[in-house]
């Protein structure tokens, strides 16, 4: 059981930007593309790498987002372990055009919880980070989901419900 002062989360925040910016774009084996036509990616699982070129990252950073999200990461570390795609591929809802980020997700974790007191107070904290995420960052919605979450969503309503369903019954 979780004792009442953990804030119920753990671990490090997953989010496809930093994986994105400091794994996979300053890894020399990931961001690549063809020697003869810079807009094709060239993954490092191709036979024909060899034929492949690094990419200016600096100024073209977010051009090639799309390759990222679409690279299968690789279990040979002298290919790209970085890949987006198993983790990330959808994590990303792109705008008109596919330019712009239009939504996106982040993960966090819970420590072992058991018992209906360890989860219902893990999704109370989530949803005070939200708030607080929200508060200071008023062009964001955030909203904590986990598949438990729904069974105890219920825990922060029932006196009231209670209440109003005897009132009815007597009255």
């Amino acid at each position: 059981s979780a004792d009442s002062k953990e804030p119920y989360l753990t671990g490090d925040v997953g989010s496809w930007l930093t994986k994105f910016e400091h794994d996979w774009l300053t890894a020399s084996v990931c961001c690549r593309h063809r020697a003869h036509n810079s807009s094709q990616f060239c993954p490092s699982s191709d036979p024909d790498s060899g034929q492949c070129e690094e990419c200016e990252t600096e100024a073209e950073n977010y051009k090639h987002l799309h390759w990222y999200l679409d690279d299968v990461p690789e279990a040979d570390s002298n290919k790209c372990v970085h890949g987006g795609k198993a983790q990330y591929g959808t994590a990303v809802k792109f705008g008109a055009g596919g330019v712009s980020v239009e939504a996106a997700y982040f993960t966090l974790s819970h420590p072992r919880l058991s018992g209906s007191n360890d989860f219902i107070s893990s999704r109370r904290n989530a949803l005070k980070l939200a708030d607080e995420i929200n508060k200071h960052n008023p062009d964001l919605e955030v909203f904590p989901y986990s598949s438990a979450y729904h069974f105890y969503e219920q825990y922060d309503t029932i006196v009231t419900e209670t209440g109003v369903n005897l009132a009815i019954c007597i009255f």
